[in-house]
């Protein structure tokens, strides 16, 4: 018999049970990985388990020559706090990858059993795994016979007066067809029951529920069977030989449950089960990315990902439909070589790993700067791009570590069209940086201060500090970088030219604010230009001496991704006294016309400094605790409702932005 998988369906509306239990569920899958110099067949095996604790999968032979265990490797997929068993509240999933050496490609089964599944209305006690492996080589395919592979969320909620399909992903990587039933005998199943109010669609593989009076925990234990389609014959290395017939297409049941979308809801966590090492984290925009890297063996592999979000209402906690994909790892085609520094990211591809794509019909996400033009760098041998970090399209992806700057190069027919309906050559990259300790990322510590050498000035050291109030006597700990403040604060800086040269005065020309330390960057808001005022919250405090400078403003943030600031002031060092030095003008509107003295640059080499560019920073808003969840929101889908209980129905996650709804589909298979 094929491998199968025990599924857990958890209905809202729960009730006390005295039986205790463990189990929420498990599945297995395996894949032929070659013959060994000896002659043996080596194969991996992934076995999935969820338990009320963080518990591996160990399995023994049944049947057969189940051959030995050379390697094995275990790890946690998830985990949440909102199970529901008799000890706990917690359930956690593992897989355990175990390679093994089997001596002859004939059939064998290997089991895993034990006691008990958590408390289920259907009385479900022991449980049991069961997988038959067939190594034979395929008639049509001329390969070893392969698995199904199998995925479904190990905990799954549903409204009690909410009718709801899900959809196990149950994808064959020999193009079999798959089925999915319920367990017949012995050591299929425990109970052998199929539980009241779910329908089972076999051909589909599709579970729906359409109504039950018992609220709880249900369990339900499933076979994953894969049937060719044409008549076929397995082949084995002693020369035998077995059959395998196509199962004859069933009709198929169809249902279609209507909701309506009620008010938004937060998203509180995704729940993720998919291959060891998958990782799922949220970003400060409020979005979720689940990132895996495959390695190198899993090439040819397909691995099956599926998640789902969880709300709350309440102390009520709701989930939205079942999402799954599968991933087919690939042969890496391009070659490609990215180096990140503070500033840009530096992406070279081999022409010739790229066959028959030329820089002329390349592009990055925004070509429009010409700085982003691939064909300016490029050679005979390499399609080269020099993308800063915040041009060119590039996307910044932020959680509480790190940012990732993303871009691609993409193939393109029209330069002015912005869609395709033709296949494409995609190459992404990035780059990623650590919040602590990346200078231009606008995390670093405490700046320090800028020393200058100039003629006629000799040596001098700009300084400029935040201070805790408009008295200017405690100055902030450099340590205390980056600061937090909230949005109104008044914030008080000191800029202090420290010189040798006597007879000398300061002058602030500019200050403006920016996301990054970088006074070019974009959008950058302008506090002081030309000597004048131009935020209306800016306060001038008198100077201690003339080489100094004091003021104060209230604190703002950034509309849109970024949350931290930098304050970036041009400042010059003057002959005090001097009526022709850009000191003695002082505000100077842009249309005003300018004393005579502005134009005598030879003079004024002597009597002033150049402008020189200082800055401090990083501010960063401060987030309260409702403000660091308002921007995670869900959509409930609802319309169900009970004559005497309203019950919002079911749940469908999207990501938003802004108040309205921004949709975003997931295909059902991508490679």
């Amino acid at each position: 018999m094929p491998p199968y998988t025990p599924v857990l369906l958890h209905l809202l509306l729960l009730v006390s049970l005295a039986s205790a239990g463990h189990f929420y569920g498990g599945s297995m899958s395996f894949t032929p990985k070659g013959r060994n110099a000896d002659g043996t067949f080596k194969v991996d095996f992934r076995y999935k388990n969820t338990h009320d604790w963080c518990d591996y999968a160990y399995w023994y032979c049944s049947s057969g020559n189940c051959g030995s265990s050379i390697e094995d490797v275990r790890g946690t997929i998830d985990t949440s706090s909102r199970g529901r068993s008799a000890y706990y509240n917690q359930w956690c999933e593992t897989e355990t990858v175990e390679t093994r050496n089997i001596p002859s490609d004939k059939p064998f089964q290997l089991i895993q059993n034990s006691c008990c599944w958590i408390p289920t209305v259907n009385g479900l006690g022991s449980w049991s795994l069961e997988t038959q492996v067939d190594l034979g080589s395929r008639s049509d395919t001329g390969e070893p016979n392969r698995s199904p592979v199998t995925a479904i969320l190990p905990f799954i909620r549903v409204p009690q007066n909410c009718q709801r399909s899900y959809n196990l992903m149950a994808f064959d990587p020999d193009g079999d067809r798959v089925r999915c039933r319920y367990g017949l005998v012995r050591p299929e199943c425990d109970r052998c029951d199929q539980p009241s109010g779910f329908y089972l669609d076999q051909g589909s593989c599709s579970l729906r529920y359409g109504y039950t009076s018992a609220s709880g925990v249900y369990g339900f234990e499933l076979v994953v069977e894969d049937f060719p389609n044409q008549h076929i014959t397995l082949s084995y290395t002693d020369g035998s030989s077995s059959s395998r017939t196509p199962l004859h297409a069933g009709r198929r049941r169809r249902s279609i449950y209507q909701t309506t979308v009620s008010y938004p809801w937060w998203i509180n966590d995704v729940i993720v089960s998919g291959p060891l090492n998958i990782t799922n984290h949220m970003t400060t925009q409020g979005e979720f990315v689940i990132r895996w890297t495959p390695i190198r063996d899993n090439l040819g592999e397909y691995f099956p990902i599926c998640f789902i979000t969880e709300g709350l209402s309440g102390s009520s906690v709701y989930q939205s439909e079942m999402r799954c994909v599968v991933v087919e790892v690939g042969r890496i085609n391009v070659k490609a070589k990215v180096v990140c520094d503070e500033t840009k990211m530096t992406v070279e591809v081999e022409k010739s790993s790229v066959t028959g794509i030329h820089e002329d019909h390349l592009r990055l996400n925004d070509p429009s700067n010409s700085a982003c033009d691939l064909q300016r760098l490029s050679n005979s041998t390499h399609i080269i791009g020099v993308i800063p970090l915040n041009a060119c399209g590039t996307q910044i992806e932020e959680d509480d570590d790190n940012l990732i700057f993303k871009n691609e190069i993409t193939t393109f027919d029209n330069p002015n069209d912005i869609i395709t309906r033709h296949h494409q050559v995609e190459i992404q990259f990035y780059c990623q940086y650590a919040k602590r300790g990346n200078v231009s990322l606008g995390f670093t510590a405490h700046r320090d201060s800028v020393t200058v050498v100039e003629k006629g000035f000799g040596t001098f050291t700009y300084q400029f500090e935040f201070y805790q109030t408009s008295q200017f006597t405690n100055m902030v700990d450099p340590r205390d970088y980056p600061l937090d403040v909230v949005v109104k604060q008044m914030i008080y800086m000191d800029i202090e030219a420290v010189s040798t040269v006597n007879n000398t005065e300061l002058f602030v020309e500019s200050c403006r604010a920016t996301p990054y330390d970088n006074p070019n960057y974009h959008p950058t808001y302008s506090i002081i230009e030309n000597g004048c005022n131009v935020d209306e919250t800016v306060q001038i405090f008198s100077p201690r001496h003339q080489r100094h400078f004091q003021f104060g403003m209230e604190a703002f943030k950034f509309i849109g991704l970024h949350d931290q600031v930098y304050i970036s002031c041009s400042v010059i060092l003057c002959e005090a006294g001097n009526p022709n030095t850009r000191c003695a003008q002082g505000c100077v509107n842009s249309t005003s016309p300018q004393p005579d003295g502005h134009h005598h640059r030879k003079r004024e080499a002597a009597m002033q400094t150049a402008k020189h560019h200082i800055s401090q920073g990083p501010l960063r808003l401060r987030r309260s605790s409702e403000s660091s969840v308002t921007n995670m929101n869900m959509v409930l889908m609802a319309g169900c409702i009970v004559a005497t209980v309203a019950m919002l129905c079911g749940v469908m996650l999207y990501k938003a932005k802004t108040p309205g709804v921004k949709y975003q589909p997931l295909t059902a298979f991508e490679t």
